[in-house]
């Protein structure tokens, strides 16, 4: 009996060795070119040390493309990254998460705790931002307008200089309000947060 477990054990071994020198092995995946990156309101909120410092209002998840020397990013017709008109899943990979841990009001409209998914329609003067309910997509294939929670329109901007990498971030303007800056390469649009 001891002598067939070891050997079984052996063979396993030798089993696992072959199969993994022929590359068959499952790896870890290799590193994404647009990590995962997170956004919160107030800033400091996720690193909370005592029940007195401040507790989040909101959190955006999204993964971040990088310009990597693409001159053509928004513009008028396919031949851009992001095409003007259409909807955009706003970075890379899956649709963009906004978590909402208070009741907010986000471009003039009220919004109420809960996980979305946000979403925009670039154009060359303004864009469309969304927050829709049908979270958990992989970018805007299956995008569903009936879903639309808010939609807020908001106008395009030049920031103070090019951003390489996609970014989303919250701006504290005052207590209780905030701007959330969406920014790529020359193109920034801001929309008014207040809570």
């Amino acid at each position: 009996m001891r002598f067939s477990i070891l050997a079984a054990a052996v063979l396993t071994a030798a089993s696992l060795t072959a199969h993994a020198q022929e590359g068959k092995r499952p790896e870890f995946p290799k590193l994404d070119k647009s990590p995962l990156d997170a956004t919160w309101l107030p800033r400091d909120s996720p690193f909370r040390e005592k029940p007195t410092d401040p507790t989040p209002v909101a959190r955006v998840l999204y993964s971040r493309p990088q310009k990597n020397g693409r001159a053509k990013l928004f513009g008028p017709d396919t031949s851009y990254v992001v095409p003007f008109g259409q909807v955009w899943r706003t970075g890379a990979n899956e649709s963009v998460e906004l978590r909402v841990y208070k009741p907010l009001t986000i471009g003039g409209k009220k919004l109420a705790v809960g996980s979305y998914a946000l979403y925009t329609i670039p154009g060359e003067k303004e864009w469309t931002v969304i927050v829709s309910n049908d979270t958990d997509r992989w970018g805007a294939y299956a995008y569903d307008q009936k879903k639309d929670v808010v939609r807020i329109k908001a106008p395009v901007l030049k920031p103070a200089e090019a951003v390489e990498a996609f970014s989303i971030v919250f701006r504290e303007e005052a207590a209780g309000k905030a701007t959330m800056r969406i920014v790529w390469d020359t193109t920034e649009v801001d929309v008014p947060v207040t809570y």
